[in-house]
């Protein structure tokens, strides 16, 4: 297989990496490395369209940072291993653990998964999704039903389930995350849980009592209203991907569709929101 190279240079790197990494997977780019002046991304030739690509908004005037790119063929490489190699295991709170198969288990916690480090955004290491399984563990999902919107590997679902969740809906835009997050599904034993590519307008048919959204600021702040038509009264909505700067604009805009603004947790300022449909 040949792949492309996007090499990016973006201005406020740790505030504005995890943005572009959103954008650039919407267009198929699915693995992703990290360095000091931004990143780089990865996507298979002939997948790459540049018209799509240069749609984007990071090459918009408007977007927050600077952003500079060049784009080359890669270098031929044993891309699992070397995703494999960089993949250590996530233990949040002493009570989920995250590893990967080639990991020993992991002792003495309540939940452990296991993640094919595919680069599917959601193994555990991003303070967002380590904020969002915090969260996840102050409920009972005992026979609830939960909607992972932008489900990446599927771990926020999966969490969900083994907490006793009575159904979860995973929805991601990205088509080889869904392939990732349902081959995760199968490794960890997980049969209630259904993984469709689409956004927050794909309508999987439920009402739910939990929508969980780790995105970015830009889609929560847009798919608010949608999130309120999918939940039950007093249901509850858990979102992250933005940054505390970020907060009152999504508390304003959450008030506006009906949400309670209940708390939030930060790391690293990243946030974790939590609001109740009223």
């Amino acid at each position: 297989m040949k792949f492309l190279e996007l090499n990016c240079e973006i201005g406020s790197v740790s505030v504005y990496n995890e943005i572009v990494i959103a954008y650039l997977s919407t267009v198929g780019f699915s693995m992703f490395q990290e360095n000091k002046s931004g990143l780089k991304a990865y996507i298979l030739k002939e997948d790459f369209d540049e018209s799509s690509f240069l749609e984007l908004p990071i090459h918009k005037s408007t977007f927050e940072t600077q952003f500079k790119w060049s784009i080359a063929d890669a270098d031929d490489q044993n891309w699992n291993a070397k995703w494999e190699s960089s993949f250590e295991p996530v233990i949040i709170r002493d009570k989920v653990a995250i590893r990967a198969q080639h990991h020993q288990p992991v002792d003495g916690v309540d939940h452990e998964l296991i993640i094919t480090p595919r680069m599917s955004f959601g193994t555990g290491h991003h303070a967002t999704t380590s904020l969002m399984v915090e969260a996840i563990l102050d409920y009972s999902f005992a026979d609830k039903n939960v909607l992972d919107m932008g489900s990446g590997t599927g771990i926020l679902g999966m969490v969900a389930s083994r907490l006793g969740a009575k159904s979860v809906d995973g929805v991601d835009i990205d088509e080889n995350a869904t392939e990732n997050a349902i081959e995760n599904l199968r490794v960890n034993g997980i049969t209630n849980m259904n993984v469709v590519t689409g956004n927050a307008h794909t309508n999987v048919g439920n009402i739910y009592d939990f929508v969980l959204a780790n995105i970015n600021r830009n889609i929560i702040l847009e798919d608010l209203s949608l999130y309120a038509e999918y939940l039950t009264v007093d249901g509850v909505l858990l979102l992250s991907g933005f940054y505390h700067s970020d907060l009152d604009k999504i508390k304003h805009e959450a008030h506006q569709q009906g949400f309670k603004y209940l708390k939030h947790s930060i790391q690293n300022d990243w946030c974790c929101a939590r609001f109740q449909k009223i």
